[in-house]
């Protein structure tokens, strides 16, 4: 199925490539301000991933109907064992075949076009985030003050909360860290919180 989800993504990418680009464009201009990543790619590179997946998530059941209804329409029979229908239909996954049906099923293109924006809105601010909290990320997480961002992709978590993923994220100097829609305010706070209740434990257990 990879040439499927293949050209589902290259027909999606064209319908929808305004939003996608201007988000690319937004990326890069962000990193060759500040650093710190070792190219715009690898931002881009998650992006589209998660694109990759969710599109093939929102789509693989149309598709799956829509090549019986090719099969059928051509007076091909269903035979595990022959391909041909599906080869032929595969080769139709392009921008007018997937237009066409968002014109049938307006409901379906209102959701890939909202994942589309909401995956593009997150990946923004993933990159706000990064920045945000870079001196978190060396002062919590050890990471040296010259590493680069090298490798960010999704875990293959369900998107939820509009578009919102897990993501793994890997720094020159070998620290890996696991990316959640959530500040290090979060964190920061129960470690606080922890510490007060360690000491208060101490001091009852010495009868101070």
């Amino acid at each position: 199925m990879e040439e499927v989800v293949k050209r589902l993504t290259l027909a999606v990418y064209e319908i929808y490539i305004e939003i996608i680009e201007s988000t690319e464009k937004k990326i890069c201009a962000s990193i060759s301000n500040r650093g710190k990543i070792d190219s715009c790619q690898v931002i881009i590179h998650c992006m589209n991933q998660m694109l990759e997946g969710n599109i093939w998530r929102l789509l693989n059941k149309t598709f799956v109907y829509e090549f019986h209804r090719y099969r059928t329409s051509v007076g091909l029979p269903a035979d595990k064992n022959s391909t041909k229908a599906f080869i032929e239909y595969v080769g139709k996954l392009n921008r007018e075949e997937i237009g066409s049906w968002f014109e049938k099923y307006p409901v379906l293109e209102n959701m890939v076009r909202n994942n589309i924006q909401n995956t593009c809105d997150y990946i923004m601010r993933v990159l706000g985030d990064y920045y945000m909290d870079y001196e978190e990320l060396i002062s919590i997480m050890g990471i040296t003050n010259d590493a680069m961002l090298i490798e960010l992709k999704p875990m293959n978590s369900d998107p939820h909360n509009k578009g919102t993923m897990v993501l793994f994220a890997k720094f020159s100097d070998g620290h890996h860290v696991i990316y959640k829609a959530r500040s290090f305010g979060a964190d920061l706070l129960i470690k606080k919180i922890l510490f007060v209740l360690t000491i208060l434990l101490l001091i009852y257990h010495a009868g101070w």
